[in-house]
């Protein structure tokens, strides 16, 4: 079996026109169809028997994985081999050890980031949704329950588990096709992309000390790399937004939308509610757990808080998203603040709560430099 598939592995020395047809067999739908359903292509290019491969026979992932890379510049196999791929996506991930040479999701990059494959697959196998829910189930179980926040001294911020569905889904969005896709003609799955961002929202909350010298822990570090690298899933959703709703598969594509029509603006107003809601589950139930109860003065309802003796967060990801959004709403198109923040109902609870949080940080800060509260 081994000198097998280190024959296949070596098919640079066939040459391009024998890889072309090694690879056009493979991706070819079976003439005597038989016991196959649904005409199946005979392409199950070894990754059923990889995930069956008994320890003794470990050796040949190394050149499996050099064969499909021989393999996945012909277009028709890459994107049978992709959709394969995530099939089988979970399994593999469990599958292959972490910096494992053999690892056949370690070519993702090369099948991810073309627009046409990735387009259609998020569209016909839902590719985006397999990514994003394996790392929202890497990423759960380092939730504390009884606060809904992330502990980041759990291990999988130590092995970076974590790491690989991370990339995937970044490497996919990088596609402008897909992020207009997902924001403009798949609500539901920015939805659930706002719902794993949401999870580092007011992670890492700390009491300020006064009066002391404190050092920065280590979760300190581990929440601000975090942040820094799941804010590069909505760089690409940024440029997408401001390119507008026609689907464009042209990744270098810079211009930005001019004017906003009716429908288009409609569309926009449902993506800022998607967010706001968001941010409102937040609300909801992280305040409760950490700020105490709230009380009322006058008309107005605030948390009753204390900088010095409750637990304060830098990390408010979903105010930072809902900005970054609500920018080009206002600076280019020129349309109306109280129309895209009042589409909900409640627009004045809302806003009172949504400068809560900044206006906590601003303070602490502000206490931070006056030397009222210590903390390098």
């Amino acid at each position: 079996m081994e000198a097998i598939v280190r024959w296949f592995s070596q098919l640079q020395n066939y040459g391009e026109a024998f890889r072309n047809i090694l690879a056009h067999e493979l991706g070819t739908p079976a003439m005597d169809t038989g016991d196959r359903e649904n005409n199946e292509p005979v392409r199950t290019i070894a990754l059923d028997e990889l995930l069956d491969l008994h320890p003794d026979f470990s050796f040949v992932k190394v050149p499996l994985k050099e064969l499909y890379m021989q393999l996945v510049p012909d277009y028709t196999f890459k994107k049978l081999f992709t959709a394969q791929l995530i099939n089988h996506y979970k399994d593999l991930l469990e599958f292959d050890e972490e910096e494992d040479e053999g690892s056949v999701l370690s070519i993702g990059v090369q099948l991810f980031t073309v627009p046409t494959v990735a387009f259609d697959l998020v569209k016909e196998k839902e590719m985006l949704d397999i990514l994003v829910k394996t790392f929202n189930e890497k990423l759960s179980t380092a939730v504390i329950p009884e606060y809904g926040i992330l502990d980041l001294k759990n291990e999988i911020f130590r092995d970076f588990s974590y790491w690989k569905p991370y990339s995937d889904v970044r490497y996919v969005l990088t596609n402008l096709c897909v992020s207009q896709y997902v924001l403009y003609h798949k609500i539901d799955l920015f939805s659930m992309v706002l719902q794993t961002l949401g999870m580092l929202q007011g992670m890492n909350p700390n009491v300020r000390s006064s009066k002391i010298h404190v050092e920065l822990e280590l979760p300190h570090f581990e929440a601000l790399n975090l942040e820094l690298n799941l804010m590069k899933w909505v760089d690409p959703l940024i440029h997408a937004f401001k390119v507008g709703d026609q689907i464009v598969f042209d990744n270098t594509y810079q211009q930005t939308l001019k004017e906003v029509s009716t429908s288009v603006a409609e569309k926009i107003k449902l993506i800022i509610l998607y967010i706001q809601n968001t941010l409102k589950i937040w609300f909801q139930k992280q305040h409760n757990h950490l700020f105490g109860k709230t009380k009322i003065t006058g008309n107005i309802e605030i948390f009753d808080y204390d900088v010095l003796a409750q637990p304060i967060s830098i990390h408010i990801v979903l105010h930072r998203i809902l900005a970054l959004f609500l920018k080009p709403c206002l600076a280019v198109w020129n349309m109306d603040l109280q129309s895209l923040l009042s589409s909900s109902g409640d627009e004045q609870q809302f806003a009172q709560q949504l400068i809560e949080e900044p206006l906590r940080i601003q303070v602490s800060d502000m206490l931070g430099n006056s030397w009222e509260l210590i903390r390098s």
